[in-house]
């Protein structure tokens, strides 16, 4: 059974469908890139989204090799993620209400 049989197989039903709308998102943050620019901290709001799509391939590849490595690595993607898009809020938010 090869890599993709087993990816189909597995239990990872949800995480699969995560990591193609994670990449269905990240087609279209890179085709409207120019409006992206546009928001205030887009760097921020885009690091968000990449440690956040990072975390997907991570929860995937974890269920076949070094279990804790990427356990790890996608925690504390999600964390960065959640710090990353905070930081955009608050910079969005006070640039607002200047």
């Amino acid at each position: 059974m090869n890599f993709i049989d087993k990816l189909i197989v597995s239990d990872n039903e949800n995480e699969i469908i995560m990591l193609i709308l994670s990449v269905l998102a990240l087609m279209f943050i890179f085709v409207g890139f120019k409006d992206l620019k546009r928001v205030a901290g887009y760097k921020y709001l885009l690091s968000s989204f990449l440690f956040f799509f990072g975390a997907s391939v991570f929860t995937i590849v974890e269920s076949y090799m070094w279990c804790s490595v990427f356990n790890f690595l996608e925690h504390i993607s999600y964390l960065i993620s959640l710090i990353l898009l905070f930081y955009w809020y608050h910079l969005y938010t006070a640039r607002e209400n200047r």
